[in-house]
């Protein structure tokens, strides 16, 4: 990794984030990754406010996760059987709904735990289902001498919204 400023791998790192198509995708993936980490947090704030329950506080977080370990499989097979950006585009745009849908209900005061859950089940189904196309579209995205770093760049981003 270029650890001095002027190193040309540093310019070479900011030409591949900043060149079409991977550019404006790794800007997508650090807000839809961010907001997916807010989410979360929140979801699991919200259910704790609701219940004071630890027990309800870690359903909340299996119901959001568990999607993804069942339905990892099946994911990899949308991913390989249909267009990648049209899954990605269904499923975040299925996840914000979602997300929103939560957040409304919880301003108007009726987000009860049962209705919470639900949508973390719905949140996490949705998320589940773009995983093997968000990991796999980058190969899409960029030839085959820049994949490695794209790909690093692609886990940086990952990593970089959950921080």
């Amino acid at each position: 990794m270029p650890t001095e400023p002027n190193d040309p791998r540093w310019r070479e790192v900011l030409r591949l984030a900043t060149t079409r198509p991977l550019g404006p995708f790794l800007a997508g993936r650090l807000l839809a990754t961010h907001s997916t980490w807010i989410f979360r947090v929140t979801a699991g704030w919200a259910m704790w406010d609701l219940t004071r329950s630890p027990a309800m506080l870690g359903l909340a977080t299996f119901a959001l996760l568990a999607p993804q370990m069942l339905l990892a499989p099946w994911s990899g097979v949308l991913a390989d059987r249909h267009d990648k950006r049209a899954v990605l585009a269904a499923t975040h745009a299925a996840q914000a709904l979602l997300m929103a849908a939560a957040a409304a209900l919880a301003y108007a005061g009726r987000l009860a735990p049962p209705v919470l859950l639900a949508l973390l089940v719905a949140v996490g189904t949705a998320g589940a289902l773009h995983q093997s196309a968000t990991k796999t579209i980058v190969g899409v995205l960029v030839g085959a001498d820049d994949l490695a770093s794209a790909i690093s760049l692609n886990s940086v981003i990952f990593n970089l919204a959950g921080f």
